[in-house]
């Protein structure tokens, strides 16, 4: 690990995916405006109270929704890779570990990293 003897260099943990397909422009704001509004049901489900689309005033939310580019996939393939320290020491993966602990919003990753270890 860097603290012993310094013979490491910054890496980075990750997961990722391709997705390959054909990509189609939906050109229909009900469609995108449904689309939302399930996306936000489903993203404020955990929330004490949950915000609504309609919570907001009409106009705003078209407003809004004129911004959005509504695309579907037919995929095609997926690839995904990981990234999550397997090829390292635990005490290195115990530092990266101690060091993402530190950022916001990493507990995912570290549970990942977590979990692949358990493997």
């Amino acid at each position: 690990s860097k603290q012993i003897d310094q013979k490491v260099v910054p890496t980075w943990n990750y997961l990722t995916v391709h997705v390959h397909g054909t990509v189609s422009l939906i050109d229909n704001s009900q469609w995108v405006e449904n689309l939302v509004t399930e996306l936000t049901i489903l993203n404020e489900a955990d929330q004490k109270a949950p915000w609504q689309v309609s919570d907001a005033p009409r106009e705003f939310i078209e407003k809004q929704l004129n911004g959005i580019v509504g695309v579907e996939v037919l995929i095609e393939r997926i690839e995904g890779k990981a990234k999550l320290s397997q090829n390292r020491s635990t005490p290195d993966v115990q530092g990266a570990i101690d060091g993402l602990s530190k950022e916001v919003g990493q507990q995912s990753l570290i549970n990942q990293i977590e979990n692949f270890r358990e493997l």
